[in-house]
């Protein structure tokens, strides 16, 4: 008799427990980082429609940019080496579908919201600079 094997992928791989809580410890510094970034964000940006802005809140910004893309960057490349290890198991396809179809997406359209603040291109080079 053959084993029948789950499009999806295998259910549980028990020798990955460890790499799992790894990932799952990602996501949620991820989510955690996020909502604090745009406690942040929100706070600049009625500074901001009051000129009150001050030169540590643009390193500030700058800073929690580099740390979000940091830890994305993260997520991203454990997933793929956990795929890369154990192959597509039901856990690493429900936790990939949910970060980059829903989480990362809701995440870049929350920032969205306050482009305007953040200087993307000085944050991605010094990103790039520092993660080489």
């Amino acid at each position: 008799m053959s084993e029948v094997k789950s499009i999806f992928g295998e259910f549980e791989n028990p020798n990955a427990k460890n790499e799992e809580k790894v990932i799952k410890d990602f996501c949620h510094e991820f989510v955690e980082h996020h909502q604090s970034f745009v406690e942040i964000l929100i706070y600049e940006n009625v500074r901001d429609q009051n000129n009150r802005r001050s030169i540590n809140s643009k390193s500030l910004i700058s800073n929690a940019m580099i740390i979000y893309l940091i830890l994305e960057t993260m997520i991203s490349e454990s997933i793929a080496d956990y795929k890369n290890q154990y192959g597509k198991t039901a856990f690493i396809n429900r936790l990939e579908s949910l970060m980059f179809n829903n989480v990362f997406v809701t995440c870049r359209e929350e920032l969205e919201t306050y482009k305007h603040l953040i200087d993307e291109k000085k944050c991605e080079e010094i990103f790039f600079d520092e993660c080489k």
